[in-house]
């Protein structure tokens, strides 16, 4: 299936949009700021993203079906043409966790009005580090945007969300 996320380098819709493709599913999105460490990520996974929200453009792309993030509002012109058509089916990102991501596991769901980028990567650090194995897309994105943000971190910030979980600090004087 092809999935266009509208949206996709917000947190929560770029890691849904690793957990898709990691299922088999073709995926692409938009947004209207795409940036590292989001931007770096979903690239290193082949997902590609468009710059800005436009009509003409997802109607030539006609994906199966469109994910809606919720920071997307009427008056957007993907979200009118969107709902003006009915042929491609869309759906909320709740929605689509029930249907295609959540099946299968156990989640732990971290909400509220902030903190949940925080928060998440906390509990994906704490769950490595007992042996429970956390999801490798989520986990590999918290802890690398965790890392590349230290203050002390050595400037060679691997972009590979694969790369193994040892990192190397140096000392600061």
């Amino acid at each position: 299936m092809r999935i266009y996320f509208m949206g996709i380098c917000g947190t929560a819709m770029g890691n849904a949009a690793l957990l898709v493709k990691e299922q088999g599913h073709e995926v692409l999105g938009c947004d209207a700021g795409v940036y590292p460490p989001m931007s770096d990520v979903l690239a290193d996974a082949g997902i590609e993203v468009l710059e800005g929200f436009d009509a003409d453009r997802l109607a030539a792309l006609w994906p199966d079906q469109v994910v809606v993030g919720n920071a997307m509002s009427r008056g957007n012109p993907e979200v009118e043409w969107l709902l003006d058509q009915s042929t491609i089916a869309y759906i909320s990102l709740p929605e689509l966790f029930h249907v295609t991501v959540l099946p299968g596991r156990r989640p732990v769901v971290i909400t509220g009005t902030h903190g949940k980028t925080t928060t998440s990567t906390l509990a994906a650090y704490l769950l490595d580090q007992a042996d429970a194995e956390p999801d490798s897309s989520l986990f590999h994105l918290q802890v690398r945007q965790l890392l590349c943000r230290h203050p002390t971190r050595d400037k060679s910030c691997s972009k590979d969300p694969n790369q193994e979980r040892t990192h190397q600090f140096h000392e600061t004087t």
